[in-house]
């Protein structure tokens, strides 16, 4: 079944995965649970330069693990993976890192609740 959201998809840009986001060949830490790898491979790539672990918006604690696309969206997760959005060898939905980010319980609350949205810019800003 197809989902009307994805009837005006751009095409994939010519160049390779944003920053961070990269596929590296191999599961993340495939002696962990994949809710541990999950957590775990978000602390580590959305760590902050001077700050350490933060809200990826504001840089404020705590932080939590935030799914961009929910577990509910599963047949949204497989059909960006039949286009080629997300790499074939990319795990559930509800444990592929690249489909999380940490956020503050502030930021977390309005992104899921469709107050604000995040969007990808190719960039690291270093707080002074």
């Amino acid at each position: 079944m197809s989902h009307p959201t994805l009837v005006s998809l751009a095409p994939l840009p010519p160049t390779n995965a944003p920053y961070r986001y990269e596929w590296k060949s191999g599961r993340l830490n495939d002696n962990a649970s994949d809710i541990t790898a999950f957590s775990t491979s978000l602390d580590t790539r959305d760590e902050i330069p001077k700050i350490g672990r933060g809200c990826i918006v504001c840089g404020e604690k705590p932080i939590e693990h935030a799914h961009i696309m929910p577990e509910s969206d599963k047949e949204l997760w497989d059909e960006l993976r039949d286009r080629g959005y997300v790499p074939p060898e990319a795990k559930p939905v509800h444990t592929e890192p690249r489909n999380g980010m940490t956020l503050c319980p502030n930021h977390r609350k309005n992104f899921d609740g469709y107050k604000a949205f995040v969007r990808y810019v190719d960039q690291v800003r270093v707080p002074k």
